[in-house]
Parts: structure tokens; sequence; C-alpha cells
């Protein structure tokens, strides 16, 4: 009986904290039956209080659900359960005071039968800073369930006390921004949210201009007007104005618009549209909008890649990769094939098709069993700023960063206080190197239902913002070599993390740096070998300028012998294990192994190459060979040229270390682009023997 409550009760508990997610990120105007700020309930039958309730928890309407379990309670005050789905409410309102009161009284009344009301009670005394009376609900709440073995039980115990940890951390440190709470001409009593950067003198927000609660007939011309839009604010002298609706075509009457994202060169604007499905449930769509002849165009609907189904794609934001320099959209959804929740999810943009490919998931480094959303990326320095409550917090939703890209990430780092307060924050975005804006429902904003109900928009500056710069030439034998590309990578444990690039039509380059990482720089050009080194940023406390110095050596190309006034024999067919193989002929490699994701030679790798590759090579000294390396489709395009690339160079490295020239040699990664057999069958089903045969090491002969 136990466990069948437990599931039960747990079961409420998330489909709540769906509500609540969708209420923060895209709720549409609250619909009655009235038009006051007070929802008046003559009805005093419990039962039909309670089918009241219900149904507007079926038709998406959770604070008209609250006013009729307000009085639920007064009626039934000794009944855990109308205590406990009150506090469910009150949480999704983010009444956290309300909700701490009436979990607790749930837990009076029946632990044991609501054990998940211990864990909430615990996530609500964070929410109100009381991380004491947190460890001691969330402790007991472990010991309470520690039979049940339930690991999503574990693993939300177990962030929710490294949360209280981190609050003790940084309960003594000093503040690292100044903030400021956006005046009344920005923030209003009902939430504002997406603060969206347009240029250094304007931002673009979402908000509802409501001053007050209403209650609407559903889908009346009052409701309709009501809707949240995009406003445009400007710079002034004393800080920044509302200047009007945000002119083009955003703002749609049918659907609710926010959360949005200009391209770096202005010319391309993604953002969100929402409105209700079939199932009465709240779905939102990807559009964009393109600028020419600066007029805004007429928004298109992204492709199936992004907007899949019936499932939620919101909150875009948008990044370049390291290689190729495509875009990458980066973007929210509850799509099947996340960790749980709300996850972010990243698309390519194929260049040639013109459109965005299959979106992937980020991976485990940024998305968590429970909400994460809001992504910002800042190309210059490869960083994604998001917000979540699956990583430890301080309370509710904290913002996090992490550098890399696509699903290639160093690990979430909490962003700390006081952009990050024991309530919501969210929606931190970038104005430039030292200032930006964030969301929050902190206590001081601007309340309407209560202190924390509502986000208002917060503007910040970093205290102290330490610039370290890495200057680096490139040269030869001395000289400026001009037409280079670096890449840096960020350095964590075993795995190296794409993290900045830079082409240079001269012989130096300049590029920013995060303070606390360890860099591999590599800089290439094509007819040379690459150089490299290494530095860290881990000690630096002010701000600096770091140089470099590489020197790339010119390859070594292999001179035609003169030709003689007597006829040459005709030169002996080359052989390898006893079969007659032609120039520019693939030959694959067999027991070419590597573990995973790592491009070293295993020992059986070694030797097969000791018997194979050497003995040929050996046996034609005047041969030069390509080695070649390739993968399966698994991982992203841009990875997979990488990993390949350096798979082949190992064999390389290997060979010369064993006595052959370096001249004879060429490495060449192709990722995924040569495949041999299909990844998968036509049913869309995975074909493993397919992936296998494409994951090989090939080489062919240039010249001989």
């Amino acid at each position: 009986m136990f466990k069948n409550k437990l599931y039960k009760y747990y079961s409420f508990f998330f489909s709540m904290k769906s509500i609540l997610t969708f209420c923060i990120f895209s709720i549409s105007t609250l619909t009655g039956n009235a038009q006051d700020t007070v929802l008046e309930i003559k009805e005093k039958r419990v039962s039909k209080l309670k089918n009241k309730a219900q149904q507007a928890l079926r038709t998406g309407d959770p604070y008209i659900a609250l006013a009729y379990y307000q009085k639920l309670a007064e009626k039934k005050v000794e009944d855990a359960e109308t205590q406990y789905k009150l506090a469910e409410l009150y949480r999704v309102a983010r009444d956290y005071v309300n909700a701490e009161t009436y979990y607790r009284k749930t837990v009076d009344l029946d632990k044991e039968g609501f054990p998940e009301a211990l864990l909430a009670l615990g996530q609500m005394q964070k929410c109100n800073g009381k991380y004491e009376e947190a460890r001691a609900s969330i402790t007991q709440f472990k010991k309470l369930v520690r039979k049940e073995k339930n690991k999503l039980y574990n693993k939300t115990a177990r962030i929710e006390l490294e949360g209280c940890d981190l609050a003790d951390t940084w309960k003594d440190t000093t503040e690292n921004a100044f903030l400021t709470h956006l005046n009344s001409s920005i923030n209003h009593p009902h939430i504002e949210f997406s603060p969206i950067p347009m240029g250094e003198e304007l931002f673009a927000f979402g908000s509802l201009r409501e001053d007050q609660v209403y209650y609407y007939e559903k889908d009346s011309a009052a409701s309709q007007s009501a809707r949240r839009k995009f406003f445009l604010a400007e710079k002034t002298g004393s800080g920044w104005q509302e200047v009007g609706e945000l002119p083009g075509p955003f703002n749609d009457p049918e659907t609710v618009p926010g959360n949005g994202c200009l391209s770096e060169d202005g010319k391309r604007f993604y953002f969100t549209r929402c409105d209700k499905n079939w199932k009465n449930e709240t779905v939102c769509r990807i559009f964009c909008t393109e600028k020419k002849s600066n007029v805004w165009q007429e928004p298109y609907l992204l492709n199936s890649n992004i907007n899949s189904g019936n499932y939620t794609a919101t909150q875009p934001t948008l990044g370049k990769e390291s290689r190729r320099g495509r875009d990458v959209l980066y973007f929210v959804s509850n799509r099947p094939g996340g960790k749980g929740g709300l996850d972010i999810w990243y698309s390519i943009y194929d260049t040639k098709k013109k459109q965005f490919k299959e979106a992937k998931n980020a991976g485990s480094k940024i998305n968590t069993y429970g909400t994460d959303c809001t992504p910002f990326y800042d190309i210059k320095k490869k960083t994604l700023y998001f917000s979540s409550d699956g990583w430890p917090a301080f309370g509710g939703l904290d913002v996090f960063k992490a550098i890399g890209e696509s699903k290639r990430w160093t690990v979430a780092e909490n962003l700390g206080k006081p952009i990050n307060s024991t309530q919501d924050d969210l929606d931190f975005v970038l104005r430039n190197e030292e200032t930006g804006f964030f969301v929050s429902n902190r206590p001081g904003g601007t309340p309407l239902l209560s202190e924390t109900c509502c986000d208002d928009i917060y503007a910040f500056k970093w205290r102290e913002f330490i610039k370290v710069n890495l200057l680096g030439k490139v040269n030869e034998n001395g000289d400026c070599l001009r037409g280079t590309a670096m890449i840096a990578y960020i350095v964590d444990g075993e795995e190296r993390i794409a993290a900045l690039n830079q082409d240079t039509d001269d012989c130096s380059f300049d590029v920013e740096l995060e303070v606390g990482y360890d860099y591999s720089f590599v800089v290439e050009k094509d007819g040379y070998h690459p150089d490299s080194t290494t530095l860290s940023t881990k000690n630096i406390t002010s701000s600096t300028t770091l140089e470099a110095v590489f020197d790339l050596k010119p390859k070594r190309k292999t001179r035609p012998k003169p030709k003689t006034e007597t006829t040459a024999p005709k030169p002996e067919p080359l052989t390898f294990e006893n079969k007659v193989i032609n120039r520019n002929e693939n030959i694959r490699l067999k027991d070419i192994y590597y573990e995973f994701d790592r491009d070293e030679l295993t020992p059986t790798a070694k030797r097969a190459i000791d018997n194979t590759l050497l003995r040929f090579l050996s046996k034609y000294p005047t041969a030069s060979i390509l080695i070649s390396s390739h993968t399966d489709s698994k991982g992203t395009d841009e990875y997979n040229r990488d990993l390949s690339q350096r798979r082949a160079q190992s064999v390389v490295n290997y060979l010369i270390a064993n006595g052959i020239a370096t001249e004879r040699l060429q490495a060449k990664g192709f990722g995924e682009n040569q495949p041999v057999a299909p990844n998968q069958f036509e049913n869309g089903r995975d074909n493993p023997e397919g992936r296998a045969l494409n994951r090989r090491t090939e080489f062919k002969v240039l010249d001989f």
C-alpha cells in the first residue's frame, strides 16, 4: 500500500512540475468565468469544489484550481491529500511561503503516506533561505524512502543537499556583480521575460502589460488583447525606457510570442510562438524572420528537425561551429530522447540544403533529470549559459555556464551570487563582456500575487572583469607565415573540447580566454607540420596578455628521379598481403582499434601495424602513402572529423617513431563523410554491422 501511494502522489508532483515549467516560460492569459481581480467562489459543497478544481487543472488553469483548493482545504483541514495538492498549487504559483506551510501540514498529517511532501518541503525551505531546516527535511526524506531504492528520489535528494552545501561555501564570499532592478517602465506586476540585446542601446523583452490579476472569459476579446507581447527598451541617461511594442511581425494576436535571439549579423531573428493544442497543452514552436532592405519579413516556421510533432521547441540561441563556422541553433524541448523534463538540444545548419539538420541532445554535461532551459551562447568565448534545477543550486533554477559546443562541454559551473538567489534565476544574456541582463522572481521585484510570484528583469555588471588575451605569432624559420588556422582546446582531464578558433591573413592572432582553464593551442597550414603549445589561466587574478610563438615546418616533398636516355624497366607491381594493389586504391587495415572516444593506438593496433603497414613501407622504401580514418554517423560532423584526424595522425606518428621518413606519410580524417555501408536501415532502425564497417582505417599509395 505504501508503495502504491508513493507512486501515485509522486506522479502528481511531477505532473505539477511540468505545469510549473510552462507557467514560467509560455503561460497564456488566465481564463475563467469572471472579469475581476478576485475570483469569487460561492460554491460550498466539497464534491462540487473538488470537481471545479480538477476541471481547472485539466484545462490548464492552475490559478483557478488554487482558488478552489483553498476553499477545499478550509473544509478538509485533516485531509493530507487536500493539503498536499494545495501545497503543490502554491508551488506552481511560486508562493514559496504558503507552499512551505501546506507541505508542513501534509507532513504533520501523514508523512509516511506522502513522503515526497518532505522532499518538497525541503525544496521550499531552500527557496525561503532556510538551509538548515531544508537539510533536516531532505535527510528525513532520505531515511523514510531508503528501502524504496528509487534512483530519482536518491538523485534529487543528493542534488538538493549539495545545493545546501553550495550555499554555505558562498555565505561569506564577496558578490561578483552589481545588480540593478530595472524601473517600472520595464518591470510591471506580471512577469517580464527573455531580454534580447538588439544593439548597444536597445533590447527587446516579453511582457504582459497588466497591473492586476484579471480572470477572463475564455477566448473573449479582452483575453485576446491581454496577451503577452514583445516590447522594445531604449537606453536613457537614467537607465532603460520602454518605447512601445517591438516593430515588426513579432506580435501575433493568435499566439503568445517570446524567447528570441538575434543572429550575429543582425539579419535574422529567431523567436517562439506558443499556443494550445487539441489536448489543451501549451506547445511552442520556433520561427525565423529575415531582415531585407531594413524591413523584417513575414516569419516562417523552422523545419520538422526543430519543430517536432506536439513537442515544445522554444528558447532559441545561436552559436557557431569551431571548424566550419556553420550556425548552430541551441533550443529547449521536451521531445523524446532527453534526460528528463526540458532539455537543451542543438541543430547544425546545412548550408547546401539551407535548413537545420536533425536535432541532437546537448548531452549529460548540460542536461539533467530536471528542467534545463533558457540557453544563451556567447560565440566569442564559446560559452553556453543556461538555467537548471538539476545541478546543485541555491534554490529553484540557477544560472550555470559551460564552455564547448554541440555535445562536448566542460563541467557546468554555477555562476554564484548575486546572479543566483534562493528563487528562480533564468534568461541570462550578455550585452557585452562586462554587462548583461537576467530574469528573477526574487523578493524586491514588482509583486502581484506574492512577493516571489512574478519574474522581473535585472541588469548586471561584473564587479571585477578579468580580461585574458593570448597574442600568438606564427613563423616559418623566424619569418612571418600568413594564412594559418588556429584552434584552441580546453583540456578537461583526457578530453579536449574545442573552445576558440581563428583564421589569420597575417602572421598573428589575438584570442580572448576564460579564467580558470587549461588550454591546448594548435596552429595549422596546408603543406606544413602543425605546431602546438599549452597554457593555463587557472592562477590568473588580473587582466593580462599572454604571448606564444608557433614555428611551422614545411613538409618535404619527394623529388622525382631525373629522366635518363635508357628506357626504364617496367616497375614491379605493388603487393600488400600477397595481393596486387594500384596507386590511389584504398586498402582497409584490419585490427586498428581505439578505445571509445580516444585517439591513442591500442597494443593490438600497434601489433597490427607492425605486421602489415610497417612491413609494406620497409619493402617499398620509395612509396609515399595517405593514412585515412573514418567514423560512423554518431556525433557531430565536426567532432567526427576532428577525432578521425587525430586517429589518422596517431598511425603516422607511430610509423615515424619506427623509422619511416615523415615526408612519406600524410594523415587525413574524413569523419563520417565517406561511408561504405548504411548507418541505418531504410526503416530508421540502427545498423550496427554497417556502423562497424564505417569505423575503419585505410591507406592508399600516393607515389612510388
